[in-house]
């Protein structure tokens, strides 16, 4: 507004005006942008997974008690073979 003798710039303050098309504020304002929100991300719930206990597979021997021999050392066997677990059940696990 007026003051010191004219229009002018005075207290440090730009009255809004048209000057060659753009409106000047003031500058020394002293508030910036406000401060954003933060937002929280929604939980994401994953069920627990159990896990699978895999056996290992029981390998076999095939006996036959007539010849007293394991396959494959013999081809055949006239009273059938005898499965028997190839590692014995009290041998130390490794």
């Amino acid at each position: 507004g007026w003051g010191y003798g004219g229009w002018g710039w005075g207290d440090d303050w730009i009255a809004p005006a048209l000057i060659g098309g753009v409106v000047a504020y003031d500058l020394s304002y002293p508030y910036g942008y406000a401060p954003s929100y933060g937002y929280v991300d929604v939980p994401v719930y994953t069920p627990a997974v159990t896990p699978t206990l895999i056996q290992p597979t029981v390998q076999y021997w095939y006996f036959c008690a007539a010849s007293k021999t394991y396959y494959p050392y013999v081809s055949s066997c006239p009273t059938g073979w005898t499965p028997v677990p190839a590692t014995p059940s009290d041998a130390p696990a490794r």
